[in-house]
Order: C-alpha cells, then structure tokens, then sequence
C-alpha cells in the first residue's frame, strides 16, 4: 500500500536566491533566472516530491541551484516523512 500526503511547505521567508547574473557552474554556458522546479528525495522507505519549489534554473542546461533556506525546509520535510515511514510524500512550497 502507497502512503500519499499532500500538504504544503511553511514559507521560509526567503523565495529563492534572486541572482540572475549567477553563471551556471554545471554547464558554464547559462545564467540562472528565477523559477519553480519539482524536487525528488529519495526516503528510506519511498520517495519525497516537492513541488512549486523557488530556485535559480540555469537557461542553458535546466540545471537548478537552491536557497539555504529551501534546503533546509526539504531536508526537515524528508526526516518527518521518513520518521512516518511515508512510500510517498508530495508537498507544495
């Protein structure tokens, strides 16, 4: 049986890293603009999707960079599902 919990995110107070003259350190070829992307963590048990999620997304290869504090709210969103043994989890920012 798949466990699916759909909630949504606190805001962090920080939306994303708002730098758009930031080169891509991935390819080096493209700036980063501000957008939303879905982010996949795998869990112990499943697996965790976030999506609508604020990043810096490289304009060449799609490559995405996240705030401290996104990551932070990701990381603390996957130690409560896998503290729940959730298969899957789906969040929205």
């Amino acid at each position: 049986m798949t466990l699916a919990v759909s909630r949504r995110l606190p805001s962090s107070g920080s939306k994303n890293l708002k730098n758009p003259d930031m080169m891509c350190s991935f390819c080096n070829k493209g700036n980063t603009n501000p957008g939303l992307v879905t982010v996949h963590l795998p869990l112990k048990s499943g697996d965790l999707l976030a999506k609508k999620v604020p990043a810096e997304i490289c304009d060449f290869c799609g490559e995405y960079y996240l705030s401290d504090d996104v990551t932070e709210a990701l990381f603390e969103a996957k130690k409560q599902a896998e503290e729940r043994n959730a298969q899957l989890e789906v969040l929205e920012y």
